[in-house]
């Protein structure tokens, strides 16, 4: 699935639930700050619940804290710790590792 299409996948996951109040939580991994916080304002416009981190190991550490339904992932990370969970962990088993 390419980033659009994901993006229009979450966007319509957003409304649907924010028929209940509960919005859809981000977290943008993004080591670029002036990127991150231009997609974070687009994504927030979008009415989703968006955090930023920007570096790997801060993104790891707020992923592992935190219930997040979306993960955006710089892809060119320098930080590969956010890649990797503990074995064993509920967020590999969710997914959240590579």
């Amino acid at each position: 699935m390419d980033g659009s299409a994901a993006m229009l996948r979450c966007v319509s996951r957003a409304r649907s639930r924010g028929l209940t109040g509960v919005p859809v939580r981000v977290l943008l991994i993004e080591d670029d700050e002036e990127l991150a916080n231009g997609i974070a304002v687009g994504l927030r416009r979008a009415h989703l619940a968006v955090d930023v981190a920007l570096d790997g190991r801060t993104g790891l550490q707020r992923a592992l804290l935190a219930d997040y339904d979306v993960v955006v992932l710089d892809r060119d990370c320098r930080a590969s710790t956010v890649t990797r969970c503990a074995p064993g962990s509920s967020r590999q088993a969710a997914g959240l590792a590579c």
